[in-house]
C-alpha cells in the first residue's frame, strides 16, 4: 500500500537531513503516529550536493513534529509542523577549495544527477508501452496531496567578509510563517467541472507571512571567527520578526503561492506544474554602501564559480598574499595547469591519445556494474572493493559516459537472465528461477523513495538494482496505487512543460546616499512575470503597468508613464518584456524584445545629478569580467590583445539579441530667456531599435580588408594562424538599426499662453556600431549612419534664444549638481 512509500520517504528525509537520530526509532516513532525531535541540528554535509558557493556552518531546528493518521491516510494529510529554523552561511574559506573537497562536492553533485537520469529512466521502464503519465509525476503529486507543512520563525543569515575596508555585513532572510494545505475550493472545481479524480490534479496554497531581507554592518568588535556567538545573537527571532528594524532591504511583506500539479497523462498543453504566487505592495529601500556589498556579493559567487572549477590547481592564499620568494612561478603554475585542465577536458571525446583510456573505463565500469546487479538480484550484499572502484570510475568518468556504461550493463544482464530463463524452460528437471528472492522483498520502495529526495538517494542500492522485471512492476502498481493511461486514451506532449507566473501589486523605492539622504523616490505599479520552461527552449515575460519617478526634494514628478488604453478595454502595460532562449545550446542567441507605451519626462538637475551618482556606483564598480578583460590590456601588441579579448568574449560571453519599440514619449527640458521660461520638448510618435547581424557597405568591406591585412602584420603567429582566419570587422561591433517616426524639437513659451514652436520634424533611420571594447583607442568607439527621410525647419530669433538659453542652463545647472554631489560626498547632508 502507499503508506509503505509515505514511511520510507519521511525516513530517508529526517535520517538523510538530520543529526542524532536512529533509524530504528525513527521507524517505531513513524508507525505509532507521531514524531517529536527538539533542538536538533541539520547534518550539513547532506547538502555538498547543491554545490552551494558559500559554507553551511550552523543549521539547526528548535521543533519538528510529524503527525501520521494512518487509518485515515489519503483522507487526513499528513502533518508536518517547523519551528524556530536558523540556517548560517559563511564564504568558504580556502581551505574548502582544495581538491580534496572540491572533488567530494563535485562527486555528490555528479550522484545527484545520476539519480534523477536514473530515476528518470525507472520511470519509464515502468510505464513502458503506457505512454501515459510518468510514474515519479504520480508518486509527487501523491505525496504533495497527502502532505500538510508548517513553518514558523525561519531566520538565514550570511555573513559576507571579503570588503576589508567598509567591514563586514551581515544579509538576512525572516520570515514568520510558512504554511502549504490542500487549495479546497480549487480542489473541488476542478474535481466537479472536469470529473477528474484527486490522483489526477492536486491543488495547493501556501501562505508566507513577513518575509523581509535585511542588510546589516557589523560592529567591529564582532568576532567573525566565533561562529557560535555570532549565531546566538542573530538566532534571536523576536529581534527580526517582532520589533521594527532599520536595516531592512524589502520591509515585510506576504506572499500566497498557488501551486497546480498535474499527473494526469491527458495533458493537452496544460503545464505539468502550475505555480502562481502573488506578493503584497513591496517596500524597497537601499543606500549606498548596501549597494555596494550586493555588487561585491555577485561578484564573489562569480569568482566562487571559477574556484570551484579551477580551485583545486590555486595555490594557498597565506602564501601568495606574503608573497614569499617564488610566488609569481607559483601564479604561472596555476595559470598553466588551469589551461590545461580546460584542454584535457576538450580532449577526452575528441582525441585518439583519450580513446584506449575511455575503452578501459568502459571495460571496467559496465564489468563492475554488471556484478553489482547480479548480487544485489540474489539478495547479496556488494562487496565494499566494488562500490569503491565504482565510485573511483565515477569521478574520473563524465555523466554521459557514465549512463550510457550503465546501460549496457543492464542490457547483458537483461540479455543473461532472458538466456537463462529459457533454458530452464528447456530442462524439466532444473527449478524455475523467475520469483524474486526472498531477501528483495520491495527493495524497490527504500531505492525509489531515497531516489526521490535528490542528493544521492538511489546510491544506497543495498536491496534493489535498479533493474525492472514484470513481478517488480506489478508489484509497484500495487503498492503506489499506481494506474497509467492505456496508448488509446493518452494525449500527452512530447515534452514537459512548467509554468510560474509572480505578480507584484505595487513597489515603492527610495534609493538614499550614505549619509541618509534621499536620492530618488519610484513607484512600480501592476508588475507581473510569467515563466515558461520546456524541455529545450524557455520563454520569460514580464509587464509593469505604470511607473513614476518622484524627485525627493521637491516632489515633483519627473518621469510618468501610466497604462495605455486599449479597445478590449484591459489596457497595455507601459513596459512588456519577452525573453526567448535555448537550454540545448549554451552558446545560443537569447531574443529580448521590449515594448514601451507612452511617458513623459521633465529634466531637474538635481534629480538628474543624482540619477548620475547612481549610475556611477554600477559604472565605477569592476566585476570579474570586466577586471579579467582589463588585465588583457597589458598586452602591448595590439593584434594580441584583440585576439585574447575576442577568445575570452566568444567563451565567457554570450550573444542577445534586442528588439526595443518605444510607443510615443515626450522630454521637456525647461529654460529661461530674460526671466521669460521657456521649455524645449523633444517627442516622437515612434521609436524602434532591433540589433543587426552585418552592415551591408561597399566601405565597410574595403575597412574590412584593411583592418584584416593590418592584423596579420601585428600579431603573432599563434594567434593569427588560429583566430584570423573567419574574423570580420563587425564582429568588434554591435550593430542596432534604429527608425525615427514623427520626431519633433518644439519651444514652449509659457509667457504667450502656451504657444508652441516647432524647430525641428523629422523621420529618419539610423544604423548604430557600438564597439564591444571601449577602451580599445585603435578602433572606432561609435560609428553612426543614417537617412533622413524628411525634415522640416523652422528657425527665428525666438528659436535660437530658446537653443543658447538651453545651453547655458544645462551648464549652468551642471556646475550646480556637481558642487552638490561634492559637497554631500564630503560633508553629509543639512542637518535641520
Amino acid at each position: 500500500m502507499f503508506e509503505g512509500v509515505v514511511s520510507q520517504v519521511l525516513a530517508g528525509l529526517l535520517g538523510r537531513y538530520v543529526k542524532g537520530i536512529q533509524k530504528e526509532q525513527l521507524k517505531i516513532g513513524i508507525w505509532n503516529e507521531e514524531i517529536n525531535l527538539e533542538n536538533v541540528e541539520l547534518i550539513l554535509e547532506a547538502f555538498d550536493y547543491l554545490q552551494l558557493p558559500f559554507a553551511l556552518k550552523t543549521g539547526r531546528i528548535g521543533k519538528l513534529s510529524i503527525k501520521i493518521p494512518w487509518k485515515k491516510l489519503g483522507w487526513d494529510p499528513i502533518i508536518i509542523v517547523i519551528e524556530d529554523v536558523f540556517v548560517c552561511a559563511y564564504p568558504r574559506e580556502d581551505s574548502e577549495w582544495g581538491s580534496e573537497s572540491l572533488g567530494k562536492r563535485e562527486l555528490a553533485g555528479k550522484l545527484a544527477k545520476l539519480n534523477a537520469i536514473e530515476l528518470a529512466k525507472f520511470s519509464r521502464r515502468v510505464t513502458d508501452n503506457q505512454t501515459g503519465q510518468s510514474l515519479l509525476s504520480y508518486m509527487s503529486a501523491k505525496i504533495l496531496d497527502n502532505i500538510q507543512v508548517s513553518i514558523q520563525n525561519v531566520h538565514i543569515i550570511y555573513v559576507e567578509s571579503h570588503n576589508d575596508q567598509q567591514g563586514s555585513f551581515i544579509f538576512g532572510l525572516v520570515f514568520n510563517s510558512l504554511s502549504m494545505q490542500t487549495d479546497t475550493q480549487k480542489q473541488s472545481f476542478a474535481m466537479s467541472l472536469m470529473a477528474r479524480s484527486r490522483q489526477d490534479e492536486v491543488n495547493k496554497k501556501i501562505n508566507i507571512s513577513n518575509v523581509g531581507i535585511y542588510c546589516q554592518q557589523l560592529e567591529e568588535q564582532q568576532n567573525l571567527n566565533d561562529v557560535g556567538a555570532l549565531t546566538d545573537a542573530q538566532s534571536n527571532f523576536s529581534l527580526g520578526l517582532a520589533h521594527p528594524r532599520d536595516d531592512y532591504l524589502i520591509n515585510p511583506f506576504c506572499v500566497t503561492v498557488s501551486v497546480l500539479a498535474n499527473n494526469s497523462g491527458k495533458r493537452d498543453g496544460v503545464p505539468q506544474y502550475d505555480m502562481t504566487a502573488e506578493l503584497t505592495a513591496l517596500v524597497l529601500s537601499i543606500d549606498e554602501i548596501q549597494l555596494q556589498q550586493i555588487l561585491n556579493l555577485c561578484d564573489h559567487f562569480t569568482i566562487c564559480a571559477l574556484r570551484t572549477k579551477y580551485g583545486r590547481y590555486r595555490p594557498p592564499e597565506s602564501f601568495l598574499s606574503k608573497r614569499h620568494k617564488g610566488w609569481q612561478i607559483m601564479w604561472w603554475q596555476y595559470a598553466k595547469d588551469s589551461i590545461m585542465a580546460d584542454v584535457k577536458r576538450r580532449l577526452k571525446k575528441t582525441s585518439w591519445r583519450f580513446l584506449g583510456k575511455r575503452l578501459e573505463y568502459r571495460r571496467k565500469y559496465v564489468n563492475l556494474y554488471r556484478t553489482k546487479l547480479e548480487l544485489l538480484q540474489k539478495g547479496q550484499l556488494v562487496s565494499k572493493d566494488i562500490l569503491q572502484k565504482l565510485e573511483t570510475l565515477d569521478k574520473e568518468c563524465d555523466i554521459d559516459d557514465i549512463v550510457s556504461y550503465r546501460t549496457i550493463a543492464e542490457q547483458r544482464l537483461q540479455d543473461l537472465s532472458v538466456k537463462s530463463t529459457k533454458d530452464n524452460f528447456s530442462s524439466p528437471g532444473s527449478p524455475r528461477t523467475d520469483e524474486p528472492s526472498a531477501g528483495a522483498g520491495r527493495g524497490w520502495l527504500n531505492w525509489l523513495s531515497l531516489g526521490m529526495l535528490g542528493a544521492g538517494g538511489t546510491a544506497d542500492t543495498s536491496s534493489f538494482a535498479g533493474v525492472v522485471s514484470e513481478d517488480i512492476i506489478k508489484d509497484i502498481y500495487e503498492g503506489t496505487e499506481f494506474h497509467p493511461v492505456s496508448s488509446a486514451e493518452n494525449h500527452l506532449t512530447k515534452e514537459n512543460y512548467y509554468s510560474l507566473r509572480l505578480s507584484i501589486p505595487q513597489i515603492l523605492t527610495t534609493v538614499t546616499s550614505r549619509f541618509g539622504m534621499k536620492l530618488i523616490d519610484g513607484m512600480f505599479t501592476g508588475l507581473g512575470t510569467e515563466y515558461k520552461i520546456w524541455d529545450d527552449s524557455a520563454t520569460i515575460l514580464a509587464w509593469l503597468d505604470s511607473l513614476e519617478i518622484t524627485n525627493p526634494l521637491n516632489k515633483n514628478k519627473v518621469l510618468l508613464a501610466e497604462k495605455c488604453s486599449t479597445g478590449d478595454g484591459l489596457g497595455a502595460p507601459v513596459i512588456s518584456i519577452q525573453v526567448d532562449f535555448l537550454k540545448s545550446n549554451e552558446n545560443s542567441e537569447a531574443s529580448t524584445r521590449v515594448v514601451v507605451q507612452e511617458f513623459n519626462v521633465i529634466y531637474e538637475p538635481e534629480l538628474f545629478f543624482n540619477l548620475l551618482h547612481i549610475y556611477d556606483l554600477f559604472s565605477s564598480f569592476q566585476f570579474q569580467h570586466d577586471r579579467v578583460l582589463s588585465s588583457l590590456n597589458r598586452f602591448d601588441n595590439f593584434g594580441t590583445r584583440l585576439l585574447s579579448k575576442l577568445e575570452y568574449m566568444s567563451v565567457n560571453q554570450k550573444k542577445l539579441l534586442w528588439d526595443l519599440r518605444i510607443h510615443h514619449f515626450v522630454i521637456k527640458l525647461p529654460s529661461y530667456d530674460c526671466g521669460r521660461e521657456l521649455t524645449m520638448v523633444f517627442e516622437a510618435e515612434d521609436i524602434s531599435m532591433r540589433s543587426k547581424d552585418r552592415v551591408d557597405d561597399d566601405s565597410q568591406t574595403q575597412d574590412n580588408n584593411y583592418f584584416l591585412d593590418y592584423m596579420s602584420k601585428k600579431t603573432s603567429t599563434c594567434f593569427s594562424d588560429s583566430l584570423l582566419p573567419g574574423l570580420q570587422l563587425d564582429d568588434l561591433y554591435n550593430h542596432f538599426e534604429v527608425s525615427l517616426t514623427g520626431f519633433e524639437v518644439k519651444v514652449l513659451m509659457a509667457s504667450r499662453h502656451d504657444i508652441t514652436s516647432t524647430l525641428v520634424k523629422l523621420d529618419a533611420s539610423i544604423v548604430l556600431g557600438l564597439c564591444i571594447f571601449l577602451d580599445e583607442p585603435m578602433l572606432k568607439q561609435l560609428e553612426v549612419a543614417s537617412i533622413v527621410r524628411s525634415a522640416n525647419i523652422y528657425f527665428s530669433r525666438t528659436m535660437y534664444s530658446a537653443v543658447v538659453n538651453l545651453s547655458t542652463y544645462l551648464k549652468e545647472s551642471n556646475l550646480v549638481g556637481s558642487n552638490t554631489s561634492v559637497d554631500t560626498k564630503t560633508n553629509g547632508p543639512n542637518k535641520p
